[in-house]
């Protein structure tokens, strides 16, 4: 949002109260930073006309410039826990004046990924030991005991969906699907051979 400080403020609070009339809760709304600045008014050139007669502006450079105002900004991170509400807690950014709107960005919380990632790993564990005792047995052989066991890579985030502007949002609104995460987990497992 790019406002005065006062004007900022006004939409910062409407915008809150939004978000909470929609249930999202106090701890979910972190702001990230508040940029302010100095601006200055692009005038046309006295002497001549805005507009020609083709239609075209005249550009002059470098532009002339006028009334000098201050301008803030404020950027927010809203995590949304109950996904039936995403298009609402959106569509309050964009009816509060919101000018640029990244997101969503679906991921799952930290006690869940890690359950999911334990979980995973037992069951790379499982299918290491397997096919060593298929391979094992091909060559007359038994498994024995794992003498290193080593995690490796992570798994993959969605991309978010980015829109700029409420027309543009509601042309993407219907986009938003939760979809599925997978949790892949690669190990490396050496055993010894009987």
């Amino acid at each position: 949002m790019d406002l005065t400080r006062q004007q900022n403020e006004e939409k910062v609070n409407s915008l809150i109260n939004a978000l909470k009339d929609l249930g999202v809760d106090q701890k979910d709304i972190q702001t990230q930073y508040i940029s302010g600045g100095e601006t200055y008014e692009i005038q046309s050139e006295p002497s001549r006309p805005d507009n020609l007669p083709d239609g075209s502006q005249i550009q002059i450079y470098p532009p002339p410039t006028g009334k000098q105002t201050n301008q803030i900004s404020t950027t927010f991170e809203v995590t949304i826990r109950d996904f039936t509400i995403a298009d609402e807690v959106i569509a309050a950014f964009t009816q509060n004046g919101a000018s640029n709107i990244y997101g969503p960005q679906l991921t799952v919380d930290n006690d869940t990924l890690e359950e999911a990632k334990s979980q995973a790993r037992k069951d790379a564990v499982a299918n290491a030991k397997k096919k060593a005792q298929d391979l094992a047995g091909e060559l007359g052989k038994k498994v024995g005991d794992a003498t290193s066991v080593v995690e490796q890579g992570d798994f993959a985030v969605p991309i978010p969906l980015i829109a700029r502007s409420e027309t543009e949002l509601a042309q993407k609104a219907s986009q938003i699907q939760p979809g599925e995460n997978e949790v892949t987990v690669t190990i490396q497992v050496e055993f010894e051979l009987k």
